[in-house]
């Protein structure tokens, strides 16, 4: 199960591909996560918790989601989880040398159960949001970062540079590439895509 989310990239990365003359037809971020959470989710909005509500409690007036946002930051239930970590997986549907085609990418990080010192349970989420933006702070010291001011991430930095940098903290990039038809049913195998030259 998966929800689409609002996110950035449907607007800086619309922006990108405009400006290389390649727009796209649909961008669309996605989110999902371990059941129980998506159990939950899926709930607060049958229910309208998500709209926040004001109700009166005790003679004192606040959000119905605020209640709920409180009382998750504070117990057992809103602080574990049985899976942590972190996932991107990015598709694109394109035509490429006459054939339409499927490229996926995505990334993996060292394990969450402790057998990696310093990816133990939330850290392993925490590094995947703080150690990007360390890298990009090192690019942008070092001078390669493309433009001044406030530049979208897509501008910003060469790719290579970026996941590069990444791969020296263990956060992995890998792809494929794939042949499909109108319906987007695959036509042979994947094919590995290669994300860094080789070392």
């Amino acid at each position: 199960i998966q929800y689409i989310i609002p996110h950035a990239e449907t607007v800086t990365l619309s922006k990108y591909l405009d400006q290389k003359n390649k727009p796209a037809g649909l961008i669309e971020v996605r989110g999902t996560w371990p059941q129980q959470n998506m159990r939950l989710v899926k709930a607060l909005y049958e229910y309208g918790f998500l709209r926040n509500d004001r109700i009166s409690v005790n003679g004192f007036e606040v959000g119905i989601m605020d209640c709920v946002a409180a009382y998750l930051c504070r117990s057992k239930e809103g602080q574990e989880t049985e899976l942590y970590g972190y996932a991107l997986h990015v598709e694109t549907v394109g035509i490429e040398n006459g054939e339409r085609v499927l490229k996926t990418i995505w990334h993996t990080h060292p394990s969450s159960d402790g057998s990696v010192p310093g990816w133990e349970k939330l850290r392993a989420y925490t590094r995947n949001v703080g150690i990007p933006l360390g890298v990009a702070v090192k690019l942008i010291a070092e001078g390669k970062v493309n433009g001044t001011g406030c530049v979208i991430p897509e501008e910003a930095f060469d790719p290579l540079d970026l996941f590069g940098e990444l791969a020296k903290r263990e956060i992995f990039f890998h792809g494929t590439v794939t042949t499909i038809d109108e319906n987007g049913s695959s036509q042979g195998e994947p094919e590995i895509l290669e994300i860094l030259p080789a070392v």
